[in-house]
């Protein structure tokens, strides 16, 4: 298909068709009339700039451009990538990209601080980078290359690998002299996260996902922020499990840890959890108003601006890095930021200076900043030029209205952008970013980490992997990243679904990180015509069908917005500044209706039988086989699921006399059981768990038997019962987990799952050929509405593995938590004082 080529940066689309630029040849019918010029000793941008320029004109015309030290044929076109005698860098400080053309002279430069190592171009260890990222690197030259085959050349990068580079084949390439000096909007850093496990699926290799990454101009300087507030417990809570982190151990200070949350087993998480394997008071956070904890990371910031890292810090998290190398180097005329972020959890500090801190407003944001701006202000007072990024992310996200923040922090902010639809969710969290943006754009660094999220997401993390209805929003994305790289916003990294499900939006959003000039509807226009052929318009009706359903304010259920400045999804309350878990299958499925999916359809059936190249036909392939394909199932399995909606179990409680929440002393004999649990979809499967229930007006009870022996040696996790509770199929939910080991532990799940005593007694009684486990609960501590509660009870075995079997189905859940829309309901005795009391 012969291609209109245009150039989309700047703001401006030109076509290359009778343009007054003058035409520079660089192969002319097959035979090379160009060359490519490096000095004698070039870094790795340069060099692979020079492999990049010519395995594309390669691709393009089928000749390469000989590569010289000195210009060659006197006639030639000379393309010097990076430093000349002629046309130097302009600067030195900051990411800069240039391209001069002066009469047949073609100069592709920019800011570098690559190194001069030799490139090969099938290894990517070679490529120019610290850590096999494009991680604290200058990269001009190698930019200027890809803008210009860009711009130029009309080559264009979309997918991960080689399948979707797009041209136009042809035996004679000439451009035009048109120059460019350029210094993208969000110069910190532009990442979008692609997991190992992600690219193992799409069988993406290392060496490709470099490349794409650095043809999309992705890049990190300063200022990147994640989880990094471990390295003070392994020098002052206690030594860790690991041989070589147990080094690092120095003498132990638990007030530098947050308080409160002793013997609670809430902390530490996947880094430090088996680190500190059985520890109940791992603590989950620090405390941010102890002295010594400032004290403790000002030094470590300072380590790190000198040079010199920190075993458990950033990058020597294993602790096995040497101490004298450098993990984050400086720039010339660039700020320096050591990222602090303590563990991924909610819990803070409970002792009475934090607490004090935070009451002023609420909001943890006081207390959490006020920790980071006295490291920051601990630093600069030994070093100016350094200071400390750190995440508002949750319940950090409120702007910190009582502290005044040092000029050398930087804060990244965790916005969930993609539930922005959701008009309660827009109006509070845009208000808390206008709020940081207003106050602070023009005294510090800010920058972003979004989710890029999508229905597929949610099904997957929230609601047991359900096939769902497609949720694009290309439109809404170009909107907003011009607004955030309007307000100052410095740098951007994004955690998307996947590469299909997220795949223009995350192509949107890096070409406005990259050039705040770009015109979005000549992008997506272009995005369509070369990644997809003569099947683009078709699927760019089906983009622009599926975001006026997922990005339409008026179809959020009435509902959700009956309390003002509140948040409140498919499941009752949401956290207001962390949104994920919206599209619930109930609620997904009322965007694709019946009558879209066939519109849909009808494009992807008109998509399919237009004429392809074979990297166009994949293409499509992929995006039918990820995306609609599984949405057409999930269709018909969602209305196969409303009918078995209906046939949840009921249970009604049988009434007991008094037995004072003593679960032996109801007569169970005198009960009826329930049937035999079944696998998640309701079928047989040869088990022999049942319970019973009773209510003595103030004490639930309830009796579990199986037919067989538990393993009590197994550990916590491996051999368990699970009970569920919740009030109408919403959250909260009230679990209990009662291991055949003689370990239990309760939680009650909302924003996030928290420990939680609501005075259950349990009694584990393991026989020779059974399993008896009773247990008993205030009523006036569970969830019942009307006399009623949604409830669930599951035997599970390896349940990571799928091993459980459960009293009411979930159909197609692993997940226990996202079964919630399909519990049983437990119904009290008539007369129960609860019954009315829970009106």
């Amino acid at each position: 298909m012969k291609m209109n080529m245009k150039i989309l940066t700047a703001g401006f689309v030109f076509s290359l068709l009778g343009s007054s630029f003058a035409d520079l040849i660089l192969v002319n019918n097959g035979r090379a009339a160009a060359e490519i010029i490096l000095g004698p000793n070039p870094t790795r941008s340069e060099q692979l700039g020079a492999l990049e320029l010519n395995h594309h004109i390669r691709l393009i015309t089928g000749t390469e451009l000989p590569v010289r030290t000195a210009p060659g044929k006197e006639d030639a076109v000379r393309i010097y990538i990076g430093e000349s005698t002629s046309i130097p860098c302009p600067v030195r400080e900051g990411e800069r990209i240039v391209r001069k053309i002066r009469g047949k002279n073609i100069y592709l430069t920019g800011t570098d601080t690559s190194s001069r190592g030799k490139v090969d171009y099938n290894n990517v260890r070679t490529f120019p980078m610290t850590t096999y990222q494009w991680d604290y690197v200058y990269t001009g030259p190698l930019f200027a290359v890809y803008d210009f085959l860009e711009d130029l050349c009309g080559v264009r990068f979309f997918w991960l690998n080689e399948s979707g580079t797009r041209y136009e084949p042809r035996k004679t390439l000439s451009v035009k002299a048109i120059d460019r000096d350029h210094k993208p909007p969000m110069d910190a850093f532009r990442v979008v996260h692609v997991s190992a496990r992600v690219q193992k699926s799409l069988k993406i290799s290392p060496r490709e996902r470099m490349l794409w990454g650095l043809r999309w101009r992705h890049c990190i300087h300063f200022g990147l922020t994640n989880h990094n507030g471990y390295s003070i417990y392994f020098a002052h809570y206690g030594p860790a499990k690991a041989k070589t982190l147990s080094k690092a151990f120095r003498n132990r200070r638990p007030d530098f840890f947050a308080q409160g949350y002793e013997g609670g087993d809430s902390g530490g998480g996947p880094v430090l959890r088996p680190l500190y394997p059985d520890d109940k008071s791992l603590p989950p956070q620090l405390c941010f108003t102890n002295p010594g904890v400032i004290d403790y990371y000002a030094r470590e910031v300072l380590t790190y601006a000198r040079g010199g890292n920190v075993m458990g810090g950033w990058k020597n998290r294993a602790g096995h890095i040497p101490l004298d190398r450098t993990l984050i180097p400086r720039f010339d005329g660039q700020p320096f930021f050591y990222p602090i972020e303590g563990a991924d959890n909610q819990s803070f500090c409970k002792c009475p200076a934090c607490q004090a801190l935070n009451a002023k407003t609420g909001s943890v944001s006081n207390s959490k900043f006020y920790f980071m701006s006295s490291i920051a202000a601990a630093v600069a007072k030994q070093d100016p030029g350094a200071g400390v990024s750190s995440l508002a992310y949750i319940n950090s996200l409120p702007y910190p209205d009582t502290v005044k923040m040092s000029p050398n922090l930087s804060i990244q902010l965790c916005l969930p952008y993609y539930t922005w639809w959701h008009p309660a969710v827009a109006e509070v969290q845009r208000r808390e970013y206008k709020k940081w943006v207003e106050n602070e754009a023009k005294k510090r660094v800010l920058t972003l980490w979004t989710y890029m999220f999508s229905p597929a997401w949610d099904a997957s993390a929230h609601f047991g992997g359900y096939k769902c209805f497609p949720g694009f929003y290309p439109l809404k994305t170009a909107e907003y990243f011009k607004e955030f790289v309007r307000d100052g916003i410095r740098g951007w990294f994004s955690e998307i679904t996947d590469p299909v499900n997220s795949h223009l939006e995350m192509y949107v959003a890096s070409r406005i990180a990259y050039d705040r000039a770009v015109d979005t509807t000549a992008l997506i226009n272009d995005y369509f015509a070369r990644y997809y052929g003569a099947a683009g318009k078709y699927l760019q009706e089906f983009y622009r069908e599926s975001e006026q359903a997922y990005w339409n304010p008026a179809l959020c259920p009435k509902k959700w917005l009956e309390v003002p400045g509140r948040v409140i999804g498919p499941r009752g309350p949401k956290h207001p500044y962390w949104t994920v878990g919206l599209h619930s299958p109930e609620f997904n499925w009322q965007l694709g209706t019946p009558e879209r999916m066939k519109r849909m359809d009808q494009f992807i059936q008109s998509a399919e039988s237009q004429k392809l190249t074979p990297a166009e036909k994949e293409t499509l392939e992929r995006f039918v086989k990820t995306i609609w394909q599984p949405a057409k199932q999930g269709r018909k399995d969602f209305e196969d699921l409303c009918l078995k909606l209906s046939q949840a179990p009921v249970m009604r409680i049988g009434k007991v006399p008094a037995a004072a929440g003593d679960p032996l002393r109801v007569a169970w004999e005198k009960l009826p059981w329930s049937h035999c649990f079944t696998d998640f979809h309701g079928r047989d499967m040869k088990n022999t768990s049942r319970i019973q229930t009773a209510s003595d007006g103030t004490w639930f009870y309830l009796h579990f038997h199986e037919d067989k022996a538990p393993d009590v040696k197994r550990p916590h996790g491996h051999e368990n019962i699970e009970v569920f509770f919740a009030g109408n199929r919403e959250f909260p939910v009230y679990q209990l987990v009662i291991g055949a080991n003689g370990t239990y532990n309760s939680y009650v799940r909302e924003y996030a799952t928290e420990k939680q005593d609501f005075g259950a007694k349990i009694v584990i009684r393991p026989g020779k050929n059974s399993w008896d486990v009773y247990l008993s609960v205030p009523v006036k501590n569970l969830p019942f509405k009307n006399g009623r509660i949604s409830a669930n009870v599951y035997r599970s075995w390896d349940w990571r593995k799928g091993g459980a079997s459960v009293w009411s189905p979930v159909y197609f859940s692993k997940v226990f938590i996202a079964g919630l829309p399909y519990f049983g309901t437990m119904i009290l005795p008539d007369g129960s004082s609860e019954k009315e009391e829970n009106k």
